[in-house]
């Protein structure tokens, strides 16, 4: 069932619970009015369309933007962007700026929220919330309302959703033509249970100094007392190398290392990447280090809440190293 109606009660109270948390990390004050303007402000600002859906009897929401240039004998490439854990669509539209890229290369964007304001990926095998199933109605949805091209989907995210896009190329590898995972490692318990139809181009950025998703793997810290965060996870070379034993690519694994030009030398990182090969066409596998990076998705701008001893990297923009990959893909 579709619907392109206004925010739902709970979806409401979530995104003010959510909206409220932004307003404090920025200093602003907190009200009702200050919480519902600063969402719509998102949503004018990026001209998101906001579209209900209902999946398993729960109303679900996705943001929408489409700057194509709707020729009817066309059909388009489709990114789909994950938020972190208490994030939201609109926040990842302003984090990410794929809008930008969208219309500068005539594709559609959306971005998709967590039911509970933190994907399922994995982390915790009790937890039973099918937000894999959404986002697989989700595509759906796209590609039978709006110009999708089918062989042309792509998965994006950050933190908690670079570590859902991972189970989202365990389940949806036929479905969706490459990946990309943002500070996220592959969660423990989703090791033995990963098992995709067929090899997965994917792409992985990571910074080596991350204080919440462990770069060496281990344990994720809880946010606060809530029952955000948590979890398990695997380190990144065996992140790595799950990935190119899943795609069948040449072991011992070859790669060649290049260092980055350092553009912002006050920014204290820089950026390696090894692309590895001996692996299918179908297969690619593109990992980036951000060397001293912390927990930030490089080339966003520095809100004010974020402390000082938080390194963002402003050598690339995430963003344009993920399309210009998810560009030599298709199913």
């Amino acid at each position: 069932m579709f619907s392109a109606k206004g925010l739902g009660m709970r979806s409401v109270n979530v995104a003010i619970i959510v909206t409220a948390l932004l307003l404090l990390l920025t200093g602003m004050p907190f009200t009702s009015a200050n919480a519902q303007g600063f969402l719509q402000q998102l949503l004018v600002q990026h001209q998101l369309r906001e579209i209900h859906i209902n999946f398993a009897g729960t109303d679900r929401i996705y943001y929408i933007y489409d700057p194509t240039d709707h020729n009817q004998k066309k059909l388009y490439p489709l990114v789909i962007g994950l938020h972190g854990t208490l994030g939201t669509g609109p926040n990842f539209a302003q984090q990410s700026h794929f809008n930008k890229l969208a219309k500068q290369n005539n594709f559609i964007v959306v971005y998709p929220d967590a039911g509970d304001k933190q994907w399922n990926d994995g982390r915790f095998p009790d937890d039973k919330t099918d937000d894999a199933g959404f986002i697989a109605a989700m595509i759906d949805q796209l590609v039978d309302t709006a110009p999708v091209n089918p062989k042309r989907i792509y998965i994006t995210g950050v933190s908690n959703g670079g570590m859902f896009t991972q189970m989202l190329a365990c389940q949806l590898a036929d479905r969706v033509a490459a990946f990309a995972s943002v500070i996220g490692n592959l969660p423990k318990f989703l090791v033995p249970e990963c098992h995709p139809s067929q090899p997965v181009p994917i792409m992985l950025i990571n910074g080596d100094h991350d204080a919440i998703v462990p770069y060496d793997g281990g344990t994720i810290p809880t946010l606060g007392n809530s029952q955000y965060g948590g979890g398990t996870v695997i380190s990144v070379p065996d992140t790595i190398d799950f990935w190119l034993r899943n795609n069948g690519c040449t072991l011992p694994p070859q790669s060649v290392t290049t260092a980055l030009k350092d553009v912002d030398q006050e920014d204290d990182s820089t950026v390696v990447t090894n692309r590895f090969s001996g692996c299918p066409e179908n297969g690619e596998v593109l990992a980036y280090t951000v060397v001293n990076g912390g927990h930030a998705w490089p080339g966003m701008e520095r809100p004010r809440y974020r402390k000082k001893d938080v390194v963002i990297n402003q050598d690339i923009h995430a963003e344009n190293e993920i399309w210009a990959f998810f560009s030599r893909h298709q199913l």
